[in-house]
């Protein structure tokens, strides 16, 4: 399968929406060699990363996962379910952390869709209150409040056969989710003010990080609108369980922002991937992303190393500025939904245990897995899991 087009944007809106969480760049390319011919001329040495074995890792994964840059299997599965629900005209309900690209997974899905070549038109459920909300995405007649001089069609009218985007839906007011429920099941509306019965057509795709059925447990989001939008739930993996997609994504942003920002270009010493191998990434590609670009301005060489890191991500693999307690007080804020919080508190126990047995056995896999209990090959997966090599901890 080709790279992904998204049809009625100029390339420079296509630039910024697809680098913005990690998404390849979209055009008629045919290979990721095209896409690095201007780096051939690097060799495959420490600071050449942009060489043919990284050109043959982007051929990899582009085709394999929807035009998301990365090879890992948490990816190929959620950009494989993609593909198939693209196709379709059933609801897609995207699930997963801030951060983890719902967004661009939302223009991906619609730009191989059949109707591609109508609108996708986003509506961000948290950004107004429930009166402008309602008038944004319905349209309202002339004189149905004050300042309504003339009538102004809705959203879900001018998206005419195309895909209406409503990205964090667990946030829609609990008044208005009736009058979106009967227009999503009869297919027709009325204008705020209005009288006149409108018809639409629409694809629609939903997004949240909340946990839904909790809030339909807890009577914020209504059951039968909850099970209008989850006819296919696509579930984005966070950064930290896509093995090997870290450092693909890392080069990527960098590889861009350097022609962006300073014309120059600059790699990462193999310090700096390391740590970002064993950091969390609470805040997912958006993170990561926001990192690089820092890092990318600010340094001062060719060389990005250790000494550019932010601060909190420059202290020495298996050893911390913040206790285990300290970071995980931070997913206790009420924040995050309930599993968003448990799975990256759970994951940050993981991986603070790990180091620390790792560190306390000098990285001697064998002696850290009869400390915790099991076995080498749970360890050796939890090591992959995490991004971590036994290696770093030797001579500790």
């Amino acid at each position: 399968m080709p790279t992904a087009l998204i049809k009625n944007h100029t390339p420079s809106e296509v630039e910024n929406e697809t680098l913005s969480c990690g998404l390849a760049k979209f055009g008629p390319v045919k290979t990721a060699a095209q896409l690095l011919q201007a780096d051939s001329d690097h060799t495959a040495g420490e600071r050449g990363f942009f060489a043919s074995s990284f050109a043959a890792k982007l051929d990899q994964a582009l085709p394999a996962s929807f035009g998301m840059v990365g090879t890992s299997d948490a990816l190929n599965t959620t950009s494989a379910l993609m593909q198939k629900a693209a196709r379709s005209e059933a609801s897609i309900l995207l699930l997963g952390e801030s951060g983890t690209g719902k967004e661009l997974a939302a223009k991906a899905i619609h730009a191989h869709s059949p109707r591609a070549a109508r609108p996708l038109l986003p509506v961000d459920c948290a950004a107004l209150p429930e009166n402008l909300l309602e008038a944004e995405l319905f349209g309202y007649e002339k004189g149905a409040f004050t300042g309504a001089l003339t009538a102004k069609p809705g959203l879900i009218e001018m998206v005419d056969g195309g895909t209406l985007f409503l990205d964090e839906v667990g946030e829609l007011p609990i008044g208005l989710q009736p009058k979106l429920l009967r227009a999503l099941q009869e297919q027709e509306y009325r204008r705020v003010g209005g009288t006149r019965t409108i018809s639409f057509d629409a694809r629609i795709v939903a997004a949240t990080n909340r946990d839904l059925s909790r809030r339909v447990k807890e009577r914020e989001f209504r059951e039968d609108l909850f099970f209008r939008l989850n006819v296919i739930p696509i579930q984005l993996p966070p950064l930290r369980e896509r093995y090997g997609d870290m450092r693909l994504l890392a080069n990527w942003f960098l590889r861009s922002y350097c022609e962006r920002d300073t014309g120059m270009t600059k790699t990462f010493d193999e310090e700096v991937l390391r740590i970002f191998d064993s950091y969390p990434w609470p805040g997912n590609i958006r993170e990561l992303q926001n990192v690089v670009r820092r890092m990318s301005v600010l340094s001062e060489g060719l060389l990005i190393t250790t000494r550019d890191l932010p601060a909190e991500m420059s202290q020495p693999p298996g050893r911390s500025s913040d206790s285990f307690q300290e970071k995980a007080a931070r997913f206790e804020s009420g924040e995050l939904a309930f599993g968003a919080a448990k799975n990256q508190y759970l994951s940050l126990f993981e991986a603070s245990y790990l180091r620390n047995t790792l560190d306390r056995h000098g990285g001697n896999v064998s002696r850290a897995a009869e400390t915790a209990g099991i076995d080498r090959k749970t360890f050796y997966r939890l090591l992959r899991k995490h991004q971590m090599a036994p290696e770093k901890f030797r001579g500790h």
